[in-house]
Order: structure tokens, then sequence, then C-alpha cells
């Protein structure tokens, strides 16, 4: 189904903002895998073990490697890119009782 309308519908469209497109899992691993994060003067490799679609969310299964070894189950929308998820795991690096998508196993 397409849309159509002037050129400046998304702005006079108020719930525009909130439609996201489908990220692939596939395309999630790819992009996330290897990935370097610095937080506080340290850095950590993103190492990607699965991406799990499920009806109403995903979980991404990731080890951070860095000054020690984190192992990761993270719960996210099936619309977050890597972006996204990267500053959350940045955002948990610094305070781990930030977020509650961010379940940590000991590696």
């Amino acid at each position: 189904m397409a849309i159509r309308g002037y050129a400046g519908w998304p702005a006079f469209c108020h719930f525009h903002a909130r439609l996201k497109s489908r990220v692939a899992a596939d395309e999630l691993f790819t992009q996330l895998d290897g990935t370097h994060v610095s937080v506080d003067g340290s850095d950590w490799r993103v190492e990607v073990f699965s991406v799990i679609d499920e009806p109403e969310r995903r979980w991404l299964q990731i080890a951070l490697d860095g000054g020690a070894r984190r192992v990761l189950t993270i719960r996210l929308s099936q619309t977050e890119g890597a972006r996204q998820i990267v500053r959350q795991i940045s955002t948990w690096l610094v305070d781990p009782s930030s977020t509650r998508n961010v379940l940590q196993r000991v590696a």
C-alpha cells in the first residue's frame, strides 16, 4: 500500500514518527558483529551469538570482549537498529541497573 500526498505530509501527519520499518535479523547480526564500543576509557568488541525473533519482540545474544568478558541477552523491538542497540549497550556499561532490557549472564 502506497501513501500518496503532498510533499509536506510527514510534518502534517502526527503518527508518522511512530512508523518504523522492521530491521531484518541477519542484517542486524552483520551490522553489530565486530562493532567496537568505547565507554569511559574502556574499549569493547561486540560478538553476536544470535538474533531471535518472536511475534512481539526480538532477543539479541552477545558477548562484550574488553577488560573483562560480559555475556548479555537484550530484549528489543524488531525496529531497533544497530545504532540504537549500541546506545543501549553503552548505557548499560556505564550503569548496569539503568536498563531493564539487558540481562547479564556470567561468562
